[in-house]
């Protein structure tokens, strides 16, 4: 039996393991140890990245500024518009896609009782979106470690977007790469899409799930709990 004042806690944090464990065993997680490269991101000319970094760059902060839905099917359908017209389409398509992204992550963070336009909500939003993969628990619920890896040493003030869109090359030049062919591109950029929405949503869950138990029990009580729910054996 679990020590009663542990017991809602350690449950809670078991289902976010065994969430966490699924995000391991993904297809998506796997793959992304297998492929590297850019997905012929640097094949493109200078001036035409440049060009789409700063898209993305803008993408990234109105995401903040404005509260934009994701419904349903929204990623799906943008990324098979953009497939549909080849390289071109692509990379017109990918701001859209990434303001939905983040907007998808943020949701998370709502939906686990954060405010989404809090600065350590918000930064943990955009690591989520730079890594897209699952991260340890002290990683997660370490301010100081997330501040370093951004390399915001304050607030997101203007510009920060600019600084971290080259660290999402390699997620986004495979994402170019499943849309990049027309007519075949609007499955592959459909695919793209959702499956990594899926594991936003995922990674997102686990972190802001976290960052909210931490807020309730502390730092120290989570992981404590998290390594003891990690013991135990699976079901």
């Amino acid at each position: 039996m679990l020590p009663v004042p542990h017991r809602d806690l350690d449950l809670q944090l078991a289902a976010l393991a065994h969430a966490q464990g699924r995000l391991r065993a993904s297809w998506l997680s796997r793959v992304q140890g297998v492929f590297s490269g850019d997905g012929g991101w640097g094949k493109l000319p200078e001036g035409l990245r440049r060009e789409v970094e700063g898209r993305l760059a803008q993408a990234l902060e109105r995401a903040f500024a404005v509260e934009l839905p994701a419904p349903k099917g929204a990623l799906w359908v943008s990324g098979a518009v953009g497939g549909a017209f080849g390289l071109t389409g692509a990379l017109a398509e990918m701001p859209v896609s990434l303001m939905l992204f983040l907007s998808a992550i943020r949701a998370e963070a709502e939906a686990a009782g954060l405010d989404p336009g809090r600065e350590g909500v918000r930064q943990a939003a955009v690591d989520i979106l730079l890594r897209g993969q699952v991260v340890g628990v002290e990683e997660a619920l370490d301010a100081g470690f997330l501040n370093a890896r951004l390399g915001l040493a304050g607030p997101m003030v203007s510009g920060w977007a600019a600084r971290l869109v080259p660290r999402l090359v390699p997620i986004l030049g495979q994402r170019l790469a499943a849309g990049a062919v027309p007519v075949v591109g609007a499955l592959g950029g459909a695919l793209a899409n959702g499956a990594w929405e899926t594991q936003y949503r995922g990674l997102a869950r686990v972190r802001f799930g976290l960052m909210r138990l931490a807020e309730e029990h502390g730092v120290e009580a989570v992981v404590t709990g998290w390594r003891r729910v990690e013991s135990l054996p699976t079901l």
